[in-house]
């Protein structure tokens, strides 16, 4: 069953009126299972709505027209029905009751024109509006249904669930659509695409998708057509759910809500409050959250912010640090969020401040830099934005982004950092500074049994049952780990250890949002006997590999088998050299002390490895990460790799256990039997802690996102939440955190 849509008036055709009830009646429809084939517009013109009454009776059996129904002369609607049907005007009795009731409750006098609104074509069937004076009509002329209605929105609204939609579901077998709306974020659309392209092609036939693209978000509309609507409902949470698999938190809505929508509802449930103080949004945020009914109980108020005076008197934002970092800084964004909440005295403070264009850029900050923060009482998150010329998508992209960077700290999904000006999130990654991760991902396999590995527990017929939506969700939270650390501007290298081969590797950087980034991967089959390797990854927008080696570590016995250790050499973009490596030292198995000596072999093949290095430039940029499988005291760290636990004297020739300082606070990077280890470890030359290239043990962390942990049932607190519990699956990440480091870049 397919519909067109006429709208009527010359104000829509010049852009003086959006168009907004062939939206809401498109809505409508499909809900009854009435498709749209096309939506005219024409002028207030006698020849014009007659030529597309005629043109659409060719298309459709069915034609709903909005507009031309007021009293005026320009409102010629009714008149023209009465040529197009060879019928006459009638005065409509009930019609005009009701519009002398409405004109006496208004206190207004009738005139000649409101008695001339009561005039319909003497065939048609009238139908009621309550909310105005113009009624609706509804006439057939060979075999078409015609249905005539005001052009103002709130009139139409309500004749359309009052009279219309009730009409058409008795005059016609509409059979059923049923429409389920996500709400996406995180992907471009061009991505998304491609991620859930297999997902997509395996659809049912009887169920279309659609990308719907909005200031930063996608909404992806499933429509499911059939005669069973209960049916249809199961038929659609089948697909959903293997969606969700997909793409997990990614998906922020599946009743078809906006960002202001899921924030109101989240407020609310939490009895908590927000306030707004806005720069280059200029109140839009408070426009979104205050559109929603009952929206006091959570909104307190907004201070739009626009000049420096007001952000220095109202908000209290620092003169010093408006004029050293500018409006447009993290600085200033943060004490404007904190500054609004404990003036508004609400539980969360958002702010914004930008340039939303397209004038007022400079080749420091170009039009589309925008910083936004939001602050609770004991947590701040800010973050830089880079968008493009348009200012009204830059307002409401801002707007998008900030609400839901406060559903991020209200869930606890984004790394709550207290961030500083010194901090690197403030500068630009590739030219300012390197950001180097390390995660032991914990048993990335693919599904398929390699008969020259060990690898037989990991497939689908396997003790651990893993099956291919096991394997997607594994990838698809390597990655959000790899995004989250990276705080939307993932890593430049990123060492990882216990993947199986290449091909997961491909499918971690191909098959989820990190295609938008030109990684490149380094990793070799090793001959380990769990078959499991370490491998790099490495952004080629920011560096360049110039040599790479894989390590191998050989056992007297030749009877033992062990990971390589992957070193690469880089060049930065200002033309430093970098030597990584990346390492997964043989495993405790069988006791620490009678395993030690297999961790001994790798950290002397790996200092050997050094100071061949150290041999040719006494003061090379070395980065040294990875599963040690021992802590930074151990004699393999302290005797084999000589990696020295204290930077106080930095030296040539020298490495420096960064990781050394994470051992004085409560927890690590492993857990085991309730005791924290710092078992996964950065390490540095002394070259690092004074060259171009240069950090220092403040800039070495332990990445401790709250969703990374779950509570310790056994031995109090929490530990990282894995993928396995013994055999049981326990669709977590993995039982290592992962560590990172960030290298200025002078």
């Amino acid at each position: 069953m397919t519909v067109e849509i006429i709208t009527i008036g010359d104000e829509l055709l010049i852009g003086q009126v959006i168009d907004t009830n062939s939206a809401y009646i498109s809505r409508e429809l499909n809900r009854i299972g009435i498709s749209v084939f096309q939506i005219t517009s024409v002028s207030d013109s006698r020849r014009h709505i007659l030529a597309a009454l005629e043109e659409a009776s060719r298309r459709a059996p069915l034609v709903l027209i909005t507009g031309g129904l007021g009293p005026t002369k320009d409102d010629i609607t009714k008149s023209v029905f009465t040529e197009y049907t060879g019928d006459r005007l009638e005065v409509h009795r009930e019609t005009l009751r009701n519009i002398e009731s409405l004109m006496a409750a208004r206190g207004v006098a009738m005139n000649p024109l409101n008695v001339k609104q009561a005039e319909v074509p003497s065939r048609c069937t009238v139908l009621r509006n309550t909310c105005g004076t113009a009624p609706g009509m509804w006439f057939e002329k060979d075999g078409v249904v015609y249905v005539s209605m005001p052009g103002v929105p709130f009139e139409m609204k309500t004749m359309m669930q009052d009279e219309v939609l009730p009409r058409l579901q008795q005059r016609f077998n509409t059979g059923n659509i049923l429409h389920r709306t996500l709400l996406v974020t995180g992907y471009p659309e061009s991505a998304l695409a491609l991620l859930i392209e297999d997902w997509e092609n395996a659809l049912p036939q009887n169920i279309r998708l659609a990308y719907l693209p909005s200031s930063g978000m996608i909404r992806l509309r499933m429509s499911a057509s059939g005669a069973d609507m209960q049916e249809l409902a199961v038929q659609t949470e089948k697909e959903i759910e293997k969606l969700r698999n997909i793409l997990g938190d990614h998906i922020l809505s599946e009743n078809d809500e906006q960002i202001e929508q899921i924030v109101a509802r989240m407020l609310i449930e939490k009895n908590q409050t927000v306030a707004t103080a806005e720069s280059c949004t200029g109140g839009n945020i408070a426009r979104m959250l205050t559109s929603i009914s009952g929206s006091s109980a959570y909104f307190k108020g907004s201070v739009v912010a626009y000049s420096n005076s007001v952000k220095e008197d109202i908000l209290q934002v620092n003169p010093h640090d408006l004029q050293q970092y500018g409006a447009v800084s993290e600085q200033t964004v943060t004490q404007m969020a904190t500054c609004v909440r404990q003036l508004m005295k609400t539980d969360y403070g958002i702010a914004t401040s930008g340039i939303a264009g397209p004038a007022g850029g400079t080749p420091g900050k170009p039009v589309g830099t925008i910083w936004i923060a939001v602050a609770s009482a004991s947590k701040m998150v800010a973050k830089l934005l880079h968008f493009g010329n348009n200012r009204e998508n830059n307002i409401q992209r801002t707007s998008n982004a900030a609400l839901n960077l406060l559903r991020e700290m209200m869930t606890g999904m984004f790394l709550l950092i207290f961030l500083t000006s010194a901090n690197c999130h403030a500068q630009k990654q590739g030219t300012d500074y390197i950001r180097v991760m390390f995660y032991n991902v914990e048993n990335f396999f693919d599904t398929v049994n390699d008969p020259t590995t060990n690898d037989n527990d990991f497939t689908p017929d396997g003790s651990m049952r893993w099956t291919v939506k096991r394997y997607n969700e594994k990838r698809d939270r390597i990655f959000r780990v790899i995004s989250h650390l990276g705080e939307w501007d993932p890593p430049a290298i990123v060492g990882l250890c216990e993947i199986e081969n290449r091909g997961v590797l491909a499918d971690l950087v191909q098959k989820t949002p990190l295609m938008k980034y030109p990684y490149k991967i380094i990793h070799k089959d090793s001959p380990d006997q769990r078959g499991i390797d370490a491998a790099l990854l490495y952004r080629d927008d920011y560096l360049k590999c110039i040599h790479q080696q894989f390590i191998r570590v050989r056992f007297p016995d030749n009877r033992r088998r062990t990971r390589d250790v992957v070193y690469a050499t880089f060049r930065t973009l200002k033309g430093d050299t970098l030597h990584v490596f990346v390492n997964h030292w043989p495993s405790r198995s069988g006791g620490q002390r009678q395993s030690e000596p297999g961790r001994a072999l790798a950290a002397s093949l790996l200092r050997n490895k050094v100071d061949s290095i150290f041999g040719c430039r006494p003061l090379a940029n070395i980065v040294i990460v990875g599963d040690m499988n021992d802590g930074p005291l151990d004699k393999s760290l302290q005797s084999g790799l000589r990696a020295l636990a204290d930077t106080a004297q930095t030296k040539p020739s020298a490495l420096f256990n960064l990781s050394a300082y994470k051992m004085k606070e409560p927890t690590g990077t492993i857990k085991y039997q309730g005791k924290w280890s710092v078992f996964d470890q950065v390490i540095v030359s002394g070259g690092l802690l004074r060259g171009t290239l240069r950090t220092d043990v403040n800039r070495c962390h332990i990445f401790r996102a709250d969703y990374l942990l779950e509570p310790d049932n056994r031995y109090q607190g929490v530990k990282p939440f894995r993928t396995y519990v013994g055999l049981k699956y326990n669709n977590g990440f993995s039982d290592h955190l992962p560590v990172y480091l960030d290298i200025l870049c002078k």
